[in-house]
């Protein structure tokens, strides 16, 4: 039960990346242009990217 409930948060956070990503392609120049926007802090959104080894890339503006 364990096993598939951690599946799902892992679908989540890469559902996430994928989404902010296009956002960050699509609308945004800058990884805080689109926290502010989203009214969310950069730290969190980091942080819990970082959890499936997501790291925001400055250079393209993406995670990765």
């Amino acid at each position: 039960r364990l096993d598939a409930v951690l599946a799902a948060m892992l679908r989540c956070s890469r559902g996430m990346a994928a989404y902010v990503n296009t956002q960050l392609r699509d609308f945004y120049p800058s990884l805080a242009e689109f926290c502010a926007a989203m009214q969310t802090e950069e730290s969190d959104l980091r942080e819990k990217l970082a959890l499936i080894d997501y790291e925001y890339d400055e250079k393209t503006n993406q995670f990765v």
